[in-house]
């Protein structure tokens, strides 16, 4: 789909001057390259103005070396001034990741799952798609990571850039909570280690600084990966499924965040995940045949969630789901109820197919 497909497309939705407060949160390279497309749609959009909206991105991804693209957006739209920041904190080997995870009895767990690795190895060496060692990155960059939460939570709600928007014409809804659009390669360690965790610590610094998040997660599926061994990323993405959804889930107070500094940072208030749309292109493992029509396609979904009033839509589906939580508990998680937008931009039937295909065959395997 071209750019004047989109632009006419969203011209009949309507509301291009409608623009939500919130923070873009990639972790993946996959999620970086549909952060690029979006900056270059936003930029084709607005122009001048894109310097000014109400977004901010945030990065929590592997070291630079681990990406397959350029991370740098500071030329999208030929702007000095890009409304994207990154952030990559440093690698870790093995050998550190064991050290600091023995420490202390809570994060035992993380030194178990990466003992099966040489102590020297890194993510530049080989480790980037092992599950524990991912959590084990994430875990180590807290510090970092809860300092770049509080700049991207606090940048949406800048009177300075706010008032701007206006003097342009833009109209800036901002809900009464900060959408989180988490956009996430689920077959990659990342995928399956760190989303719930990190948004956990999101939630934990939202409240420190008096706000609250609604983070939807745009997961891309075993058959939307780009690379690996089809048999790691299968397992991967169902695992990563059945945690998200635990997590999306009237159960999710109790997933608990243990850091290497002996905090436990846990998030009571509802679910951590709002809402969840996978990405898929069908029910077999398949490599993108197009990665950058990939991005694109998430890229084009996540600026319709931003430029047209369909967040307030996934907002009633996920007022309705968690209704629906507490009258009939018996049905499980809900969080095939959270799809949202795949039901308008994608196939639902296919988005269910695929999901439940995904946890049917790591259940299988694992029991």
């Amino acid at each position: 789909m071209n750019i004047n497909t989109q632009k006419l497309y969203l011209n009949r939705l309507g509301a291009l001057h409608t623009i939500l407060a919130a923070i873009l949160v990639a972790n993946s390279s996959a999620g970086r390259a549909a952060l690029k497309q979006l900056v270059g749609l936003l930029w084709d959009l607005y122009g001048p103005m894109t310097p000014h909206l109400p977004v901010k991105v945030v990065s929590y991804d592997s070291p630079n070396h681990v990406d397959t693209g350029d991370a740098d957006l500071s030329d999208a739209g030929q702007t000095s001034s890009p409304i994207a920041e990154f952030r990559n904190y440093k690698d870790f080997t093995v050998g550190e990741i064991a050290d600091r995870a023995m420490e202390r009895s809570g994060t035992h767990y993380i030194a178990r799952a990466v003992s099966h690795l040489p102590r020297n190895l890194s993510s530049a060496f080989g480790c980037s798609q092992d599950p524990g060692f991912g959590l084990g990155c994430m875990v180590a960059s807290v510090p970092e990571r809860e300092q770049s939460w509080r700049a991207a939570i606090l940048a949406t709600k800048d009177e300075d850039r706010l008032a701007e928007c206006a003097r342009n014409g833009i109209k800036v809804i901002i809900s009464r909570r900060t959408p989180v659009i988490d956009i996430d390669n689920l077959a990659g360690s990342t995928g399956k280690s760190a989303i719930v965790p990190n948004l956990l610590l999101g939630h934990y610094k939202a409240e420190q600084i008096g706000a609250e998040l609604a983070p939807m997660l745009f997961g891309l599926l075993s058959s939307a990966s780009v690379s690996g061994d089809p048999a790691a990323v299968r397992n991967n993405a169902a695992a990563a499924l059945l945690e998200t959804a635990f997590a999306a889930s009237p159960l999710s107070g109790n997933c608990v965040l243990r850091t290497f500094d002996g905090r436990e940072i846990t998030y009571t208030r509802g679910p951590v995940l709002d809402a969840i749309i996978p990405v898929a292109i069908s029910s077999e493992y398949q490599a993108a045949s197009s990665r950058d029509q990939l991005a694109l396609r998430v890229a084009f979904q996540v600026l319709v969630l931003l430029c047209t009033p369909a967040f307030l839509e996934i907002q009633k589906l996920v007022t309705d789901a968690r209704r629906k939580a507490v009258n009939q508990p018996q049905d499980g998680f809900p969080f095939i109820w959270r799809l949202g937008l795949s039901r308008r931009f994608c196939s639902e039937e296919l988005s269910k197919a695929v999901v439940l295909d995904e946890a049917r065959r790591y259940l299988v395997s694992k029991i």
